[in-house]
């Protein structure tokens, strides 16, 4: 008996689930799909039901992590986005988003290993970086080259801030590096 599609699709929401907590930890290179698929209680050729390759679901991976993140969210009712933006960038610039190993970041997780990848994989990244910094205009209330040049360096602020207080070793040094990250964005935000 065939499996209903509400059946395909948890077990695709599984696949990519496990792929995003494996891939932001540990690399597309030091994951292999076999890896993936025990990680998500599946065989591995039940892979091949979902996904043409590893490289395809490294992208839906970004994706469906792009999607789940604050950053999609809207603003509460009665919340200013400015305001919004202002609770994000906090967020997204603290100790608990960057040890959070259930909902990680794959933005700036998976940075430098995107830079080693196909050129799909790479204009995926892309894509996404580029609805980041829009939705990042879209909160500082405009649509002008300033504010886009501004939510430009913006998102590459908290993306590179997060990548880089990761290799550290050092835990006050993380502190003061999200801190500087945390102050300079807030001068950006207060700019516009």
């Amino acid at each position: 008996m065939p499996y209903t599609k509400e059946h395909k699709n948890r077990s695709r929401d599984r696949i990519i689930a496990s792929a995003i907590t494996l891939f932001s930890s540990r690399g597309f290179d030091n994951v292999t799909l076999d890896a993936v698929m025990a990680h998500a209680g599946m065989t591995r050729g039940a892979f091949y039901n979902h996904f043409n390759s590893k490289q395809d679901l490294y992208a839906e991976a970004m994706n469906t992590a792009a999607l789940q993140s604050p950053m999609a969210s809207d603003a509460p009712k009665g919340v200013e986005l400015v305001e919004h933006l202002q609770c994000l960038v906090e967020n997204y610039l603290s100790k608990a988003h960057l040890q959070d190993a259930i909902n990680p970041c794959l933005m700036a997780f998976m940075v430098t290993d995107v830079a080693n990848q196909e050129p799909e994989v790479r204009k995926t990244y892309t894509r996404i970086f580029k609805g980041f910094s829009k939705r990042l205009t879209e909160m500082m209330d405009g649509d002008d080259t300033h504010h886009k040049q501004h939510a430009q360096a913006l998102a590459a602020l908290m993306i590179g801030g997060v990548a880089v207080c990761r290799t550290f070793t050092d835990a006050k040094l993380v502190d003061e590096v999200l801190a500087a990250c945390r102050q300079l964005a807030a001068t950006v935000i207060e700019v516009d």
